[in-house]
């Protein structure tokens, strides 16, 4: 077995998957589990998936450091390690956002040298839509339109957010 605490090596990696695929094994090959059975695999997983976010959590820190001003990693087995920088946006003005947006857009659907509106309401609504999703406002898009969104919400500290694309299963 790999000594966890040894430094030298990363083995224990090894252990997480082999006991991944043993879980994953188990839970198939036991269709017939009761729900007792099932709750108490549960609430094991919850508690380990908890305790691996804050492991990730730091790790992604620890990454996001000591990538210093590089935006993007290359690992080997083809994963591309991204750093964004992302905030937490809250208690959004809506209204006041969608009055300004709404403003830019028809301003932007006028051509200026004959007078004329290039854009019926029912384009300027649908080109709203680019500028929000379901629950939240599209930052990139407002930007897009020279707005800053912090000033249509309750804006937090800035932080990194580390992406994983293009992971390939180890």
């Amino acid at each position: 077995m790999t000594d966890v605490n040894s430094g030298d090596e990363l083995g224990f990696l090894w252990l997480l998957r082999g006991v991944v695929a043993d879980i994953d094994t188990y839970i198939t090959k036991h269709p017939d589990l009761t729900l007792e059975e099932l709750v108490e695999v549960l609430v094991a997983l919850n508690r380990r998936r908890d305790e691996m976010k804050l492991i990730y959590d730091e790790v992604c820190r620890r990454v996001a450091t000591s990538m210093n001003e590089m935006k993007e990693y290359h690992a080997p087995e083809g994963v591309t390690i991204e750093k964004k920088w992302a905030k937490s946006r809250t208690a959004w003005q809506h209204d006041r956002l969608a009055q300004e947006v709404g403003h830019r857009l028809a301003l932007m659907s006028i051509d200026f040298d004959t007078g004329e509106i290039t854009r019926s309401p029912e384009e300027l609504v649908a080109d709203l839509v680019k500028y929000l999703a379901p629950n939240y406002w599209r930052v990139g898009a407002l930007k897009e339109l020279g707005l800053n969104p912090d000033e249509y919400c309750e804006a937090g500290e800035s932080k990194p957010a580390i992406i994983v694309r293009n992971a390939k299963q180890l």
